[in-house]
């Protein structure tokens, strides 16, 4: 399973890798993630990473007209397998009203193409577009207010 960063494009997500999307939100005066709902399952999923698709999660093309996706991230060593089960969740942050990250944990592999990033339990992949880590997230969806809905 893996995650393959398209060049100025979107993230290609290949090998069914389970789609939720969850919100942060306060319950019983407690911070917690809350399960919304799942997505439709596929072999073969694009993500959208320019933060503008009119149809988010998923990707519909609207990069082609403006999105420069350079990757600024370091790229880390490759390491064994994860044993997590995989997955990707779609994140809103109702506490402070904008759309956050993809978070990915498990077993998967994210890469652009050519060369792996490092394989952690855990990692937030940037869907506002404007991060300065790409293709991680930096919090700048939180600074210009992200909104996918």
């Amino acid at each position: 399973m893996k995650i393959e960063i398209m060049k100025d494009g979107p993230y290609k997500v290949i090998g069914r890798i389970p789609l939720t999307e969850k919100k942060l939100t306060v319950v019983d005066g407690k911070t917690e993630v809350v399960k919304i709902k799942d997505y439709p399952n596929a072999e073969t999923t694009y993500l959208c990473r320019c933060g503008k698709s009119k149809n988010a999660p998923y990707c519909d093309g609207t990069h082609k007209t403006f999105f420069d996706g350079t990757l600024q991230a370091p790229y880390g060593k490759q390491t064994d397998h994860m044993i997590n089960d995989p997955e990707i969740a779609v994140m809103q942050n109702e506490i402070k009203g904008v759309s956050g990250p993809l978070s990915v944990s498990g077993d998967v592999k994210v890469y652009d193409g050519d060369t792996h990033y490092e394989q952690k339990p855990k990692v937030s992949l940037c869907r506002c577009g404007a991060s300065k880590n790409k293709p991680f997230c930096d919090g700048t969806h939180q600074a210009i207010g992200y909104n996918d809905k």
